[in-house]
């Protein structure tokens, strides 16, 4: 498995040689489809519309920062005042898997402020599991940025192995019923309260990787892949230097480039559509800090186009809802950071929250 890993890195280097990167996105149209005009918010609010589904969990709080521990909420889908989630407080908080479980990452105050990821169940009771457990987590990695697959039985997380310079890859199997696979550590479950994780590491680069996301089918994982320079190791062409986003297929490890633009573009929160088809993702320019919204269709990784293009505002966390009849993302053109929900249809955009507190969403399931 490590040789047939590390050919599949190799191949993606070569592919990344033999294509050099490009300044901008080539923007053609998808195959499939013909994208409407980019759409700015009114500043009049507009009734929701009514046929909204699913669960929008997030962060609701003074803090106008998007890296701040701030309450973890509910979203109503017919706007109005955030829910808690008991008295969860949190970087982000990632999925419901299923409409069981749910993870978020905090800083352990105990513990020199690392990050480190909990489960837990709906209604906010903490789920006893080993990455809680600092005799067989801490030692191995510090962990973050987490996100559950749709049938709730798998776990991407990003995680910092101590002595190393970079981020990498997890994959977590969780249950006591998932099958063992090759260099993976388990904990056998005490009890029905405890969630038992199977480990396995996807990436086997010196690359970082950050903000994962697994496809609605649980075959792929999409993913931002930053080159970087290491302190001691071998000097990298600056022109291979940057982040891109790559796809890594589940059961095999390989790897393929998906943007290949480098430091041109910033690429960070990439998320599929239900088709598995799609990825929508935030980028900017290099010197930058405004985010835009982009979509790439990727069987045609060359289709990436703007969807939602506000330069003076900063647009985030772009997602799917599960029906796929519309994109939720946070941006702060009204001046703090608010829940937008645009109809991929009509392209009207819908404004969810308002008010004085900073509104962050982290998952629609």
């Amino acid at each position: 498995m490590e040789q047939q890993t590390q050919i599949a890195v190799d191949q993606t280097a070569v592919f990344v040689t033999v294509n050099p990167p490009t300044a901008t996105l080539t923007r053609t149209p998808f195959p499939s489809e013909t994208l409407p005009p980019t759409a700015t918010p009114t500043a009049t609010l507009i009734p929701v519309p009514t046929d909204l589904t699913g669960v929008l969990v997030g962060r609701s709080g003074r803090t106008p920062r998007l890296d701040a521990m701030q309450p973890v909420v509910i979203f109503p889908i017919t706007r109005g005042e955030p829910s808690p989630i008991g008295s969860l407080r949190a970087l982000n908080a990632t999925t419901f898997a299923g409409g069981s479980l749910f993870s978020i990452t905090i800083e352990d105050i105990n513990n020199n402020y690392a990050k480190e990821v909990q489960l837990f169940s709906s209604g906010g009771f903490e789920m006893r599991s080993n990455l809680s457990a600092s005799e067989t987590v801490r030692a191995f990695f510090e962990s973050s940025q987490t996100f559950f697959s749709y049938d709730g039985t798998q776990l991407a997380i990003i995680g910092t192995q101590l002595g190393l310079e970079r981020d990498d890859l997890f994959l977590l199997t969780v249950g006591a019923g998932g099958s063992i696979l090759e260099n993976a550590t388990a904990e056998v479950a005490p009890d029905a309260n405890t969630v038992t994780n199977i480990i396995r590491k996807l990436s086997n680069d010196d690359a970082s990787y950050r903000d994962p996301a697994i496809s609605p089918d649980g075959t792929k994982i999409v993913v931002v892949r930053d080159v970087i320079q290491l302190q001691f190791a071998e000097p990298i062409p600056i022109e291979n230097i940057g982040p891109d986003l790559v796809i890594i297929d589940v059961a095999s490890g390989t790897m393929t480039s998906l943007t290949t633009d480098r430091t041109a573009m910033i690429e960070s929160m990439p998320r599929w559509d239900m088709t598995n088809s799609l990825v929508v993702y935030t980028a900017r320019p290099e010197g930058e800090t405004n985010n835009e919204i982009y979509f790439i269709d990727v069987r045609n990784p060359d289709s990436g186009q703007i969807r939602i293009s506000l330069p003076d505002s900063d647009e985030y966390k772009p997602i799917f809802s599960p029906d796929g009849k519309y994109l939720a993302y946070t941006s702060n053109v009204s001046g703090r950071y608010h829940v937008y929900i645009q109809n991929l249809s009509t392209n009207e955009v819908f404004q969810l929250t308002e008010g004085d507190t900073t509104n962050i969403l982290d998952d629609w399931r």
